[in-house]
């Protein structure tokens, strides 16, 4: 499908969409990404498949809130709350030990969920509306550049796609990603947020 950027008409087909267990494509305030509804297990194969991604790679989720988060993680540390009051909504991703919710592809061999909350407008908006977690991978081939505009997505998969949420060009680096499941924040990707902001909230080293 070719980007909609009627607002309220396109957010409601999106919503409708997710409920089926369609795949959609929106902005985030790094790039674009695709997104079903993360509890949809058949949804969740479709997005591996139509990434070419393999189930040991899971991907990050989107939530509309820190209580949504509550129902799907097995429990927020107090440095996790620190970073969460610092930087949400924003680009930084923090994984946690997962609850038995979501599918296995989400979590992996660890039992981890990837969780944030974006800080992008239109994202908001439909995470405002749909109220559960989406997952969220960049909207691009295994191998291929992550798109930063609707149109780059529709360029990838026209015909795969029921809706794609036009928010203009995004050019953001992928989200910090940080493990803080253990006994100490272990930094698994740097991003937008550094490695020194995260110790300067923490107050303590973030490793490796």
């Amino acid at each position: 499908m070719q980007p909609s950027s009627d607002n309220q008409a396109s957010l409601r087909m999106a919503v409708d969409s997710l409920k089926r267990g369609d795949i959609i494509g929106y902005p985030t305030e790094t790039v674009y990404g695709l997104g079903v509804d993360a509890e949809n297990e058949n949804a969740v194969t479709a997005i591996f498949l139509l990434k070419n991604r393999q189930p040991s790679e899971p991907c990050l989720l989107l939530a509309p809130d820190s209580v949504t988060i509550t129902r799907y993680v097995a429990v927020i540390p107090a440095v996790a709350e620190k970073l969460m009051d610092a930087f949400w909504p924003g680009p930084l991703t923090l994984v946690f030990q997962a609850k038995s919710r979501l599918p296995a592809m989400l979590t992996g061999p660890d039992k981890k969920a990837a969780f944030r909350i974006s800080s992008d407008p239109v994202c908001r908006q439909l995470m405002s509306v749909y109220r559960r977690p989406l997952v969220s991978t960049s909207a691009n081939p295994s191998g291929q550049v992550p798109a930063d505009s609707a149109q780059q997505v529709a360029s990838y998969f026209i015909e795969k796609l029921p809706v794609i949420l036009d928010g203009g060009v995004r050019k953001g680096k992928p989200s910090t990603v940080l493990d803080i499941s253990g006994n100490s924040p272990q930094l698994i990707r740097e991003g937008p947020v550094t490695k020194h902001m995260l110790e300067k909230i923490t107050g303590e080293r973030i490793g490796p």
